[in-house]
């Protein structure tokens, strides 16, 4: 990966964790709206922050070796990033109104860590980098940790 590309997939690397940051902050007004399960709301939460610190990291990484050692593996739209994080805050606001909760909140949730754009990490960045590897493995396992509770949480509400 040239210098350019570096900085260029660093900026979008920085809005996926903006976009992590967002996630916390909608898993933390699910928490205050879901008495019953607040802890696991706010743990969760708090799996989005330190994600968004793994991407900052990763981010790092990138730019300190000039994208020596690191491909673009597939194209990433910034803009795509942009939309989803949109959506999260769109979905935030309507949790803290009150025009979400419920089963509604947990089919939400879901559907974001199924789709959280860090499951196609390896595709991004191809590197042999194991420092990097590392945390976009922890990112996956627990974003499919997630998607598992979330699910859960569906069938259980009654779908």
């Amino acid at each position: 990966m040239t210098e350019a590309e570096a900085r260029e997939t660093a900026k979008t690397l920085m809005l996926m964790a903006a976009s992590e940051l967002a996630v916390g902050r909608l898993y933390m007004a699910c928490a205050k709206a879901d008495d019953d399960r607040r802890e696991v709301w706010e743990r969760i939460a708090g799996a989005e922050r330190n994600h968004a610190k793994w991407i900052e990291a990763m981010a790092g990484m990138l730019l300190a070796r000039n994208g020596e050692g690191f491909r673009i593996g597939r194209k990433f739209e910034p803009k795509a990033v942009e939309a989803f994080t949109d959506e999260v805050r769109k979905n935030e606001a309507d949790v803290q109104t009150g025009a979400i909760k419920g089963r509604v909140m947990y089919m939400i949730a879901r559907g974001i860590e199924a789709a959280l754009l860090e499951d196609r990490f390896f595709e991004f960045v191809a590197t042999e980098d194991e420092e990097y590897k590392k945390l976009v493995t922890r990112i996956v396992t627990e974003t499919r940790q997630h998607q598992t509770l979330m699910q859960a949480w569906v069938k259980a509400a009654g779908a």
